[in-house]
């Protein structure tokens, strides 16, 4: 699949869940899970920002850190 291929190099992805809509299409976004915390800083490190193509762009962060965005308002 097109978008993990820049987690392969940290590492193997052990579970990739993506919340699907009522008609089955992503809601844009997704869990990645890593063998071990090391993998996964080294992930969120490495594709923070990491442009997919012209229209996608990644924003990463470790699911240890939703309580700090928690709160947060759009």
């Amino acid at each position: 699949i097109k978008y993990l291929i820049p987690y392969f190099q940290h590492g193997t992805v052990v579970n990739e869940p993506y919340p699907l809509d009522e008609e089955g299409k992503t809601k844009g976004y997704c869990f990645l899970e890593f063998p071990n915390h090391q993998h996964a800083v080294e992930a969120v490190k490495s594709t923070n920002s990491y442009k997919l193509d012209k229209s996608h762009t990644f924003v990463v962060s470790l699911f240890s850190d939703f309580e700090k965005y928690e709160f947060l308002r759009c």
